[in-house]
């Protein structure tokens, strides 16, 4: 019984727990539509931090999310906080890493998506981000 509860108690004492440095929330539209099974990427102009990457839910929003260990991985590490551009693709099945993008790259590289955002530490709730005039194809 002491060694179960031993056991049990030296699990407890692994990794301390992660702590959020920040939070981007929002939702996407392209052609004012909202952009579901979108991948979205907060791609920063830093490069001492980590991009912030997910899908766009079936309701139209994100949350990405920087924890203290993500920016660990840099050395040194940086500040989250600063400028970031916003870049997307649509893949045709969400489910492959590498399916091909609907909206043919348009939205895939800071010198073709032109939007960029200002991310502080902490919880930074966005306004709807759009894109207009964007081709998609089947």
């Amino acid at each position: 019984m002491v060694l179960a509860l031993f056991l049990i108690q030296l699990a407890g004492c692994g990794k301390p727990p992660r702590k959020l440095e920040l939070t981007a929330t929002g939702s996407l539209l392209i052609n004012g539509q909202l952009a579901v099974n979108a991948r979205i990427t907060l791609s920063p102009e830093a490069d001492d931090v980590p991009a912030l990457t997910g899908l766009v839910k079936s309701d139209g929003t994100f949350s990405l999310e920087v924890y203290d260990e993500d920016l660990k991985n840099f050395d040194p590490p940086g500040d989250p906080e600063g400028t970031y551009h916003v870049l997307v693709s649509l893949p045709r099945d969400p489910t492959v890493v590498l399916s091909p993008d609907r909206l043919g790259g348009v939205l895939a590289s800071p010198k073709t998506s032109k939007k960029q955002i200002t991310l502080e530490r902490g919880e930074n709730k966005l306004d709807p981000i759009q894109f207009d005039g964007i081709q998609i194809s089947n």
